[in-house]
């Protein structure tokens, strides 16, 4: 068995001097040493530092905030893609009605279309593989915190038997 950190090897680790110095930015180190504390250690840290649970949450917050920001960046940018693709169909239909136009230019235009369209095919899968890899992410950070506190809570539970 392999030997488990003492109260004074993870306050040396994280910098403080005893567990009520325990600071938001230093809580990802922290919250990666549980599994390798005493259960006695990690419990009376926790109780030392009852704000463990709201920056759990809060970190969470952050991470849905950003998540929306990101989204909501990326529909004004999608938005505003497919609006300037529309135009430019729009423009280019426009040009198809023209009587003047004989056959080689209206097959150009139809290329030009059929272009465009294809281009606005491989943006929006382009965008829906970038959104299925943000929620990958945020979707990793968050059972991530989960186990994170799911471990936190049993250390404190097996060091109480």
């Amino acid at each position: 068995m392999k030997d488990l950190l003492t109260e004074k090897q993870v306050l040396q680790k994280l910098g403080i001097l005893d567990f009520k110095s325990l600071t938001k930015a230093k809580i990802p180190k922290f919250i990666n040493m549980l599994d390798k504390m005493d259960p006695e250690v990690a419990k009376k840290a926790l109780e030392q530092y009852p704000q463990f649970n709201s920056i759990m949450k809060e970190t969470l917050n952050t991470y849905k905030n950003e998540l929306n920001r990101m989204h909501n960046s990326n529909d004004a940018s999608m938005k505003q893609y497919y609006e300037s693709t529309n135009s430019v169909i729009s423009a280019l239909e426009k040009e198809l009605n023209r009587d003047n136009l004989d056959f080689n230019n209206k097959l150009e235009i139809i290329q030009q279309m059929s272009d465009i369209q294809s281009k606005l095919h491989s943006k929006d899968l382009e965008n829906k593989g970038f959104l299925s890899v943000t929620l990958g992410i945020v979707g990793g950070v968050v059972l991530g915190f989960a186990a994170i506190a799911a471990a936190a809570v049993g250390v404190i539970k097996d060091s109480s038997k």
